[in-house]
């Protein structure tokens, strides 16, 4: 299956003329699947993240690129794609950790475990851990107003009561429709948000950082994106991937790292 990818569009990386590739448009990606496309992660550096000693100027607090490592110490601006509610499953930190798989809300795994175990500790048949998850995939922007790159937002733990904070402002928000017409609700992705770090929050078992997550302009309604700007479509672009589910994220010891520096406080 031939897909197209959103060019990333900050400085350098376009020509100053775009070229007319109509006639080879897709060619080279026949044939991918998920297996082909995977995106990082955008997570928060933790007091114990082992990424502080990796990172040059690395400070607890700071937003961080997964793969590229790339730090964002003003935060970022991100246009949602999607949004995804899942089970993680992952071996045990004592027993060397790493992920096993994703299971739906209601596999039976899940609902096995949920039957079986404590509310929120939720262990496997195999004896793995099991972590509720809200993964959003979407589009990392620049201040200039171009694309960057794709990205994707992992949800356990503490950042849950974050996830639903801002889901339930995006998909509670409507305009009046041209004509006066009713209301209509803007798709996720005419979103444009602004993502940092929290400040230092005390827990009973220690401090941690959250993210922080608000509209980029002074309100959602001034933040909102045309559906002609580069960072909509190239949001719109993400969203059928990960709809298709050819786009996945970049899963692994990072995502499993972050949740460890964070912990359940």
């Amino acid at each position: 299956m031939a897909t197209k990818q959103p060019v990333p569009a900050g400085k350098g990386n376009l020509p100053a003329k775009a070229h007319d590739y109509s006639n080879y448009e897709g060619q080279g990606f026949e044939g991918q699947t998920r297996d082909d496309l995977s995106i990082p992660f955008i997570n928060i550096l933790q007091p114990l993240s082992p990424q502080l000693e990796n990172i040059p100027n690395a400070k607890p607090g700071q937003l961080f690129n997964t793969v590229t490592l790339e730090l964002y110490p003003k935060g970022v601006l991100f246009v949602p794609a999607a949004t995804q509610h899942v089970y993680v499953e992952w071996v045990p930190r004592d027993q060397g950790g790493g992920m096993v798989g994703i299971h739906a809300v209601n596999s039976d795994v899940v609902q096995a475990a949920k039957r079986d175990g404590e509310f929120g500790r939720y262990k496997t048949a195999a004896g793995n851990d099991l972590t509720e998850t809200f993964y959003m995939p979407g589009v990392v922007c620049d201040e200039a107003g171009n694309p960057v790159t794709m990205a994707m937002l992992a949800f356990t733990s503490t950042k849950i009561k974050v996830y639903k904070q801002i889901n339930t402002r995006l998909n509670t928000f409507m305009l009046e429709r041209p004509g006066g017409k009713g209301k209509v609700r803007p798709p996720l992705f005419a979103h444009l948000l602004r993502i940092t770090g929290s400040a230092l929050i005390k827990g009973s078992k220690g401090s941690y950082y959250n993210l922080a997550i608000t509209s980029a302009g002074a309100s959602l309604a001034e933040s909102l994106l045309a559906p002609t700007d580069a960072r909509f479509l190239a949001a719109k672009e993400c969203q059928e991937l990960f709809a298709q589910g050819v786009l996945q994220g970049n899963y692994g010891d990072a995502a499993q790292e972050e949740d460890a520096g964070e912990g359940n406080y």
